[in-house]
């Protein structure tokens, strides 16, 4: 079902049973998130490839080395496989697969803010609406620090950063698909829309060489 004036659906929870005593929390937590990638898609005209859920079902982790298992298990990876200790949450299948919070708050201090985890499960969702906007063409989603950018203003993470970076160094990060840091990739999403629209630079980053100079 879906809440009025907002793209909000009751999505299936699976917990374990130690956190079960949690559902209420859990089921706030993504009908937050949910309710964030509404009001995004609404601020950019993009609100009607929200008219079906984006996930079929949220899926709780007890611990780091259960949800580890669990992504190795998803995308048939070998079991020795070495899972970034920071990497928290993924859509797989249409499920959504994430750590307690807890957990994550241990592994990504650095990503600890207000309603982090909610962003956190936002994030996640933000990466699947984003294939929706280009009918599934997810080869089309643009480099790493586009698509993580995208991802992270449409959860609104890392909106409030006093490191700032220099130019340079944004150019640096622009010119690699070597992975950085979240709130670096923040910075440079907030610069290029200070150049173009989002809904443009979504169109640009379709293309394979896309490359946006500061």
């Amino acid at each position: 079902m879906m809440n009025k004036n907002t793209y909000v659906f009751k999505i299936p929870l699976e917990l374990p049973p130690t956190e079960e005593n949690r559902r209420n929390e859990f089921e706030l937590k993504i009908s937050n998130a949910q309710r964030r990638i509404s009001e995004f898609a609404s601020a950019y005209q993009w609100s009607k490839y929200l008219s079906t859920p984006l996930i079929n079902k949220l899926q709780i982790c007890s611990t780091k080395e259960q949800f580890d298992k669990e992504v190795k298990l998803a995308f048939h990876l070998d079991p020795e496989t070495n899972i970034p200790k920071t990497y928290s949450a993924v859509i797989t299948n249409d499920i959504l697969l994430a750590v307690t919070p807890e957990t994550y708050a241990k592994n990504y201090p650095i990503g600890q803010e207000e309603n982090a985890y909610e962003k956190l499960l936002a994030h996640e969702l933000a990466h699947a609406f984003h294939i929706r906007i280009l009918e599934g063409k997810e080869d089309e989603m643009g480099p790493r620090w586009f698509y993580e950018g995208f991802a992270l203003l449409a959860a609104n993470q890392f909106q409030h950063v006093t490191d700032k970076m220099k130019k340079a160094d944004m150019q640096k990060i622009i010119n690699t698909d070597e992975s950085v840091s979240y709130v670096y990739y923040r910075q440079i999403m907030d610069e290029l829309l200070c150049q173009m629209d989002l809904k443009v630079a979504v169109n640009c980053a379709r293309a394979q060489d896309f490359k946006f100079i500061l």
